[in-house]
């Protein structure tokens, strides 16, 4: 029995551990450190992007990397928000919350404007960034592809918040990633407690005083 409830106990610590853990992984590629144009701060780009007063210019990320959601995505509801550009091609992000596959157009460089935003439900999870709609070519979050088309990445909120910046390649491989800017946000449905849990706590502490009072005798 003390075998019975250490394993049951043991599952339900696990249960809520890998919950805790789910979260936006950058797979490979190589850091780099953001940086803008002069023109950027004059075509869309919101300088405040993330946090009060702070933008991006400067900041750590990966570029040639794989990203992916690790967890169960059917539990999330994605927040895309697009941050920007610098850009003259019509550049397009597109997502995937069905099979990580079938991509959904969210945001283009001349229809999008700064700061807009969309709730998609989970399911799975993809993106995609396409050069000039596609004509200039493409890279999605599985490729880690290293030269243009390609993107810079990041992880914050302890892995629950990703930032996306996109080079299109229009000036070769300048590596300032301002073609383009995504911020996803997942929010976790959070996990219930089972109607029964309280029901079978009350039956363990029985037992444990069960136990004792055997003990005892």
């Amino acid at each position: 029995m003390k075998n019975l409830v250490s394993y049951s106990i043991g599952s339900m610590m696990l249960a809520a551990s890998m919950a805790a853990s789910a979260g936006f992984v950058i797979e490979g590629g190589t850091a780099n450190t953001l940086t803008y144009s002069t023109e950027l701060p004059h075509n869309g780009f919101n300088p405040n992007g993330f946090g009060a007063g702070k933008g991006y210019e400067g900041e750590v990320g990966v570029v040639g990397a794989k990203v992916n959601w690790y967890g169960n995505a059917s539990d999330v509801t994605w927040t895309l928000e697009y941050l920007g550009k610098e850009a003259s091609w019509n550049n397009e992000f597109n997502f995937s919350a069905v099979d990580g596959n079938s991509w959904k157009s969210i945001f283009t460089v001349q229809g999008s404007k700064v700061g807009a935003t969309e709730s998609i439900e989970g399911g799975s999870f993809g993106f995609q960034f396409l050069a000039d709609a596609g004509d200039k070519g493409s890279v999605s979050n599985a490729e880690g592809r290293d030269s243009a088309p390609y993107f810079w990445a990041q992880t914050y909120d302890e892995g629950n918040t990703l930032v996306l910046w996109f080079s299109d390649g229009g000036a070769g491989n300048d590596k300032d990633f301002d073609d383009m800017g995504v911020k996803i946000s997942a929010k976790v449905s959070s996990v219930p407690i089972p109607a029964a849990l309280p029901l079978f706590m009350s039956a363990l502490a029985g037992l444990g005083f069960v136990g004792f009072r055997r003990r005892k005798a």
